[in-house]
């Protein structure tokens, strides 16, 4: 038999210990925190109730970089454009020789490919029109791109 190995090979005394704090100033120290926390997330809508044209949808994205329209395609839970808005989409970058373009999912096989799958596929071709000078135009399409043309989490 092996012998066990402890899982802290020092001594227990010298384990990192947390530090509790308590009375006002920890409580406001804790609100400060949770606030600023608050301020970064948008409330969660159910996908029922977004309407199919969004006010202002990008607005304040920047999307002349890669992260910027990243963040206009995840906004509201979105994974990437439907089959055929993708297609569509995938019809704005030029040709590069040398440097296929990653393929949108078709339909054959939507419905086995991850959300996650399928977002990644999206930042792949979002980098890749950025390297071929096409974000400008991937940015508005996908900025005008109607709610209902856009697969979201959990569909």
């Amino acid at each position: 038999m092996s012998k066990r190995m402890p899982l802290w090979p020092e001594s227990r005394d010298s384990v990192p210990q947390g530090e509790e704090q308590a009375g006002d100033t920890a409580w406001q120290q804790f609100h400060a925190i949770a606030d600023r926390m608050d301020a970064q997330f948008a409330p969660t809508q159910p996908l029922d109730q977004v309407p199919d044209t969004l006010p202002g949808a990008g607005a304040e994205a920047d999307l002349s970089t890669v992260d910027g329209v990243m963040a206009l395609a995840r906004r509201y839970n979105r994974v990437c454009p439907v089959p055929a808005a993708w297609a569509r989409l995938a019809t704005l970058w030029p040709a590069r020789p040398g440097q296929p373009l990653p393929r949108p999912i078709g339909a054959a096989d939507w419905h086995r490919t991850s959300a996650l799958d399928k977002r990644l596929v999206l930042r792949a071709q979002i980098e890749w029109a950025a390297l071929s000078g096409s974000l400008p135009a991937v940015a508005r399409f996908l900025a005008a791109l109607p709610e209902s043309q856009w697969h979201h989490m959990g569909q």
